[in-house]
């Protein structure tokens, strides 16, 4: 379960039963063009390691002129960030899963045990992971 106290939204997933917005069931988007796609990620601070902050900088200079926009917030097509902790990510990874989309670190494993997440629906996550670990390489990881 996720709250939006401010828009009085409440996420929610059950394994194997979907995931919904209230009472209202979430799909992921159904976009299949990459310029027409959106995407969200966290933007790096002080404590987030150079490597990841390099990593960050090569994937958003590659997906920026390709996409209609990347945001920090909003609906959007995909996710990407490095370095979350698992009780940053568990509740949104159902979520995206639930709704049918993927959510899977760089190299298709459990986000939970890496910190680095990519989701998306099935047409937009494998190219959002292409330009991750893009990224990953260019920071030498």
């Amino acid at each position: 379960m996720i709250y939006n106290p401010c828009n009085a939204e409440m996420f929610w997933a059950e394994k194997g039963a979907g995931a919904f917005l209230n009472e209202r069931r979430l799909r992921v988007s159904a976009r299949r063009n990459l310029n027409e796609a959106l995407f969200a990620t966290g933007i790096p601070f002080a404590a987030v390691s150079n490597a990841n902050r390099l990593a960050f900088a090569r994937t958003l200079g590659t997906l920026m002129p390709q996409v209609a926009g990347i945001r920090r917030f909003g609906r959007y097509d995909g996710f990407w960030e490095l370095g979350l902790k698992p009780w940053d990510t568990t509740a949104g990874l159902l979520l995206v899963r639930e709704a049918g989309g993927y959510a899977t670190d760089p190299h298709n494993g459990e986000p939970r045990d890496t910190g680095h997440v990519v989701a998306a629906n099935p047409t937009m996550h494998p190219i959002l992971t292409a330009a991750v670990l893009d990224g990953l390489a260019a920071s030498g990881r």
